[in-house]
């Protein structure tokens, strides 16, 4: 989904709350097990596709957010935070 959202184009998925919080409102939702609602949301696409160029834009800064430096950062801390708890045992 993220190389998707970098690369501009639109990512219609499911609405996993995981996935969810990664494409934060920068994707069409639709329900997985819904196999009419995602050929409707792929023929809404394909039918204007002009009118999700917003959405587009959205996705390529949401997916600019997630960069190896931030998830080097983030798991650093995490194992800190681990080290931490353990080290008073």
């Amino acid at each position: 989904m993220l190389e998707a959202m970098q690369c501009g184009g639109l990512v219609i998925t499911s609405r996993d709350p995981a996935i969810l919080e990664v494409s934060h409102g920068a994707a069409l939702h639709v329900d997985a097990c819904d196999a009419s609602a995602l050929a409707e949301a792929m023929r809404a696409v394909a039918a204007e596709p002009g009118k999700f160029t917003e959405l587009r834009k959205r996705a390529v800064a949401r997916a600019s957010e997630f960069t190896w430096r931030e998830t080097a950062r983030r798991t650093r801390e995490v194992y800190d935070a681990a080290a931490r708890l353990f080290s008073h045992s």
